[in-house]
């Protein structure tokens, strides 16, 4: 029954009417983003940024909860005059908007996403911020090949983030998929600073990108989705043993070393790893 609901009514409209007051509220801030309608948000003293009216709840979201406002400011700390960021999972845009500021007028930053929603904010976000040519942005997800792969829509509800189904879904959509090899080959960059946070594919990511990272080390900043990975039956510790053998010994949370059991043993943990 399940599955002939998911083949017989489509995945948008069944997310709408899960979240109706998302979903509408999702469609106004559309209506006024194309009218030429703006937010003002202040992120931080230091930084105030004018977005998309859809990113300002999950930008304020990002702002007042201490573990994601406490990941930011150790992203900002870490930001280097001209760096250059991959940003994957890029979404609305607030870590990219960040190296932005914090890396100077030579930073730059290649974004990928596979949320054609979560793009749209995205690529205003860049308009309003005057970033042009520094930033270079991509449909797709990064896995451990290239090709396509399957994802599900979050829909409004989830500011429409997309994930991995446990199993074949019908209201799958297929996205294009490339490694984080590929993509900084095909840039012809060299990243400084490298944002992951795929809900749970972290390990797909790190293998994709073995001959980068090995050799160039950037600053990986990681979101280990321990609790998503152990109810799949996989183990959040074998990602970080993976980053290990590429030469990430240096694991902070909270602006403080922790070891690799504790990230591990956390349902999500927010880690700065350096080699």
């Amino acid at each position: 029954m399940r599955d002939l609901l998911r083949r017989s009514v489509p995945r948008g409209v069944r997310l709408w009417l899960r979240h109706p007051v998302q979903s509408s509220r999702w469609m106004w801030h559309g209506v006024s983003a194309r009218a030429g309608g703006a937010a003002t948000l202040r992120m931080r003293d230091d930084w105030e940024i004018v977005c998309h009216p859809g990113a300002v709840e999950a930008f304020t979201f990002e702002r007042d909860q201490p573990e994601l406002r406490a990941e930011l400011d150790a992203f900002v700390a870490a930001c280097r005059e001209g760096m250059t960021l991959v940003d994957i999972g890029a979404h609305f845009g607030l870590f990219t908007l960040a190296a932005l500021k914090w890396g100077g007028a030579n930073a730059k930053a290649i974004a990928v996403d596979p949320s054609d929603a979560a793009l749209a904010v995205f690529d205003a976000n860049m308009r309003l911020a005057g970033a042009g040519a520094r930033v270079e942005r991509h449909r797709a997800a990064i896995g451990a090949t290239e090709g396509e792969t399957a994802l599900l829509p979050g829909g409004a509800g989830a500011w429409h983030m997309m994930v991995t189904p446990g199993a074949p879904r019908p209201d799958a959509v297929t996205v294009p998929m490339m490694t984080l090899d590929g993509l900084a080959q095909r840039s012809g960059v060299v990243p400084t600073h490298v944002k992951i946070d795929v809900e749970g594919e972290e390990d797909a990511v790190l293998r994709s990108g073995e001959a980068l990272l090995r050799r160039h080390a950037p600053i990986v900043f990681l979101e280990l989705h321990g609790g998503i990975l152990r109810a799949s039956g996989r183990d959040p510790l074998a990602v970080l043993d993976r980053l290990a053998s590429y030469g990430y010994v240096h694991l902070e949370i909270g602006g403080r070393a922790a070891a690799p059991a504790e990230a591990a043993a956390m349902d999500v943990a927010r880690i700065v790893c350096r080699a």
